[in-house]
């Protein structure tokens, strides 16, 4: 209903009975249902600010991801907005005439950062006076992970047609120096008087390098042609604790405690146990790493704990793994799943992406979350678990395990 007929109603409501008014009232209020049923099945948020520089409306998309309530709306921006870059694009609008088009701008939520494309449009009345704006954004956060996988899977593709002549030509001529530096050992053993090493300390030192250079390019291998997972029924809780079982010695050297949390029901899901087996060893060795940093320079005072906790629903089976570590800068998180990327001295920059590999081939997805001085969450999304099966009455909802001291 046209805003020109409601006005000469209004004018006119002497001359009106009662029913009509009604009648005409309930249209407005059923148009307005409508209008307001239609902006809250939006996928687009929308935010109106008046051009007092307070929220008038927001539809129900904006309200679940800016997280603005009731009691937000008609309070200044600044109370509003958690974002100082949505802010400040906001603030900018109200004060240009023309539409700012395509903005990205990150956010952080409850489910980590979020990337959202922005339009701010400008609300004007008939007169040409300005009424505020109208902010309109998607979040495309998935379609830029989507983008980023396969740039990464593009520089895969590129790496393995080169990787295939390139590694035979280097692993046969290590091959042949590991042979002969061990002929070589036994000659130097015959030749060189008793009690001379400084020789064989040399020799030995070239075997090493020839033996790491050997199983840097098996791991470029995997990488390279991974193996394809043989599916079968796993029961997750049970691989994480055998995977532990494997790492104790380590977790127990480096005084690191392990926790596992757990809900009722220990999800039993289809997978590769040998490949995610493959991808906690790195994840959980990752994060011990990290811990060691922070101990290498606070000593006992480092707080050493790797926090493992196993959820599931009908939706996804999701596995977190938290670590009090140095934690990462953003630009490193940006690339930590990209080949030979590394922050670490002597790491060879594949073990994540193999990992984020291995997940993508379990139809899932690894995330994560960093922040310096506080830690790392990596988190692994799968398929739906099969038959959960309930854990005894008497057992607790959260089980602690520990692999520390």
């Amino acid at each position: 209903m046209k805003t020109e007929f409601l006005r000469r109603l209004l004018s006119r409501t002497e001359k009106l009975n009662k029913e009509h008014v009604v009648d005409v009232l309930l249209e407005v209020v059923e148009e307005r249902d409508l209008m307001q049923l239609l902006f809250d099945t939006m996928l687009e948020g929308m935010v109106v600010i008046s051009s007092d520089r307070s929220i008038a409306y927001v539809n129900e998309t904006a309200s679940r991801v800016l997280k603005i309530t009731n009691e937000g709306r008609r309070l200044p921006l600044g109370k509003v907005f958690a974002s100082s870059e949505l802010l400040e694009l906001c603030r900018a609008g109200i004060d240009r005439e023309d539409t700012i088009r395509d903005r990205e701008v990150a956010i952080e939520t409850d489910n980590g950062k979020r990337i959202l494309m922005v339009n701010v449009l400008p609300l004007r009345n008939p007169q040409g006076r300005s009424q505020g704006i109208m902010m309109l954004f998607m979040d495309i956060t998935e379609q830029r992970l989507q983008e980023a996988r396969l740039r990464r899977a593009e520089k895969l593709a590129a790496l393995t047609t080169l990787s295939a002549g390139v590694t035979h030509e280097i692993r046969n001529p290590l091959n042949a120096m590991g042979i002969h530096l061990q002929l070589l050992k036994r000659q130097l053993a015959k030749a060189l008087p008793e009690g001379d090493d400084s020789v064989n300390n040399t020799v030995e030192v070239l075997g090493r390098e020839v033996k790491r250079l050997n199983e840097v390019m098996e791991m470029f291998l995997q990488a390279t042609r991974p193996a394809q997972p043989e599916f079968r029924r796993v029961f997750l809780y049970d691989l994480i604790t055998q995977t532990l079982q494997l790492l104790r010695p380590e977790l127990e050297d480096r005084k690191i405690d392990v926790q596992i949390i757990e809900g009722a029901d220990r999800p039993m899901i289809l997978a590769d146990d040998r490949l995610l087996s493959q991808v906690f060893i790195n994840l959980i060795k990752n994060a011990a790493e990290a811990i060691e940093e922070v101990v290498a320079e606070l000593g006992d005072q480092a707080v050493r704990r790797i926090v493992i906790q196993v959820e599931a629903d009908e939706e996804a089976t999701i596995i977190h793994i938290r670590d009090s570590g140095a934690g990462m800068l953003q630009e490193d998180i940006d690339r930590v799943f990209e080949p030979y990327f590394t922050t670490k001295e002597t790491g060879t920059g594949l073990g994540l992406m193999m990992c984020e590999r291995i997940i993508r081939q379990h139809g899932g997805q690894l995330y994560v979350r960093s922040e310096v001085g506080v830690g790392t969450e990596f988190t692994i999304t799968l398929s739906p678990p099969l038959e959960p099966t309930r854990l005894l009455e008497t057992e607790s909802a959260e089980t602690a395990g520990s692999a520390g001291s």
